[in-house]
């Protein structure tokens, strides 16, 4: 290396392995769970799954361009060698693939398709862009734009990806969930049960008293504790169960019987902000089912929250457990798995091949590990062309080698 350039990049084998494992768990987790021959339309809308979208067959750049998106099989066997946008996981999306959204062009597997799928929600995600900035993922011009190392994050309830810089305030070290600030500003109760408000500590309210329980507590003064009882963080205040009743005695006549809500709210004095709140794994499940609250969460259309089955987490799990050869299955043992199914001649033949690669690359690599040497990228991209080279190249002057037979 010649003075003052700079050295060359190259990583540690076991950096790139981790990596590669890495990478190899996330796509499990997240196409795990779905067919990848059959399309998803004949199920109906579906709870969640992977979707995708084709810019080849629909322009996404093209001013009033309607969007569409479709399910793994079809991206795999209607759309393949198109550009292909990944958009994660959608929840109730039932796959367009083939509808009138895509001109003319027919789906492969399942070509009796309806229209239009009507409960479907189309967000600029479709489109290929995120965020309130708009912005297409990866992106261009995230150096310019100040975005090149900002994490995305996605919004549990309107499901786009944001730029953390872009939600007004830093993710906590440790957190499950977030709401982007267009939801929290819409769904501002969320904030009673989220990292960011100090309502997710309250419990649930202390059933209001008897009538004859009330009477004993006005004339004994029972029912209020000293300030030393009561722990104070940030607005509200959280302490003993007789502090409890006392926001029960108090509060009991605006409040709905056996809502949590009402209860957090009672014991807080601080109001929602229109910031991006965090939640912490397992908030769901504090989320209070008192039918005033279901009736909230149906006008706000967000019915899909107190269910804990929606959670990316579960649907990952699922994902994992469903994979061909179970959760700790690695792309070779998967590709083993497939193997086994083929016919004994191409078992035979793939397998040998596999062989040959494994042995040329453990003997190539051997000497790096002798002598604790980096492998470079360089080194890489020269095993592979010489082993590409060696399949392009008929053996000894073109004849069959000796031994074999000629037909």
């Amino acid at each position: 290396m010649a003075d003052g350039e700079a050295p060359e990049e190259s990583v540690c084998l076991d950096e790139v392995l981790q990596v590669n494992n890495a990478l190899e768990a996330e796509a499990i987790a997240v196409l795990g769970g779905s067919d990848s021959k059959n399309c998803t339309y004949a199920k109906g809308v579906s709870p969640r799954q992977a979707i995708f979208t084709c810019a080849t067959c629909i322009p996404v750049r093209m001013p009033g361009v309607r969007p569409a998106g479709f399910c793994l099989a079809c991206s795999l066997s209607c759309h393949s060698g198109h550009e292909i946008f990944e958009l994660y996981t959608k929840r109730d999306f039932r796959c367009d693939c083939g509808n009138s959204r895509f001109d003319g062009f027919r789906c492969r597997l399942y070509p009796d398709k309806t229209a239009e799928n009507v409960e479907n929600v189309y967000s600029h995600n479709f489109l290929g862009n995120y965020c309130v900035c708009d912005r297409p993922y990866p992106d261009p011009d995230a150096k310019e734009n100040g975005t090149e190392d900002d994490d995305m994050l996605q919004c549990i309830v309107c499901e786009d990806w944001f730029h953390e810089q872009h939600l007004g305030h830093p993710s906590p070290e440790e957190y499950e969930e977030m709401v982007c600030n267009a939801c929290v500003k819409r769904c501002s109760f969320l904030f009673y049960y989220s990292l960011s408000g100090p309502g997710r500590d309250v419990k649930p309210r202390t059933p209001p008293p008897a009538e004859t329980d009330v009477q004993a507590a006005e004339s004994t003064d029972a029912g209020h504790t000293d300030d030393a009882d009561v722990k104070v963080t940030g607005s509200c205040t959280e302490g003993s169960a007789a502090a409890d009743a006392d926001v029960a005695d108090s509060s009991y006549e605006s409040l709905e019987v056996g809502c949590d809500l009402e209860s957090r709210k009672a014991r807080c004095e601080a109001s929602p902000g229109e910031k991006a709140l965090y939640f912490e794994e397992g908030w769901r499940t504090e989320l209070c089912t008192c039918a005033k609250c279901l009736v909230l969460y149906e006008e706000l259309s967000i019915t899909f929250l107190p269910d804990i089955t929606d959670t990316i987490a579960a649907y990952e799990q699922r994902g994992l457990a469903s994979s061909p050869t179970g959760s700790t299955a690695s792309l070779e043992e998967q590709g083993m798995h497939a193997l086994s199914g083929l016919p004994r001649e191409q078992q035979v033949e793939l397998g040998t091949e596999y062989a040959n690669m494994r042995d040329e690359l453990t003997a190539f690599l051997r000497p790096f590990a002798a002598q604790g040497k980096v492998v470079s990228d360089e080194d890489i991209h020269r095993f592979f062309d010489q082993l590409k080279n060696r399949k392009r190249r008929p053996p000894g002057d073109g004849f069959p080698p000796s031994g074999c037979g000629m037909p």
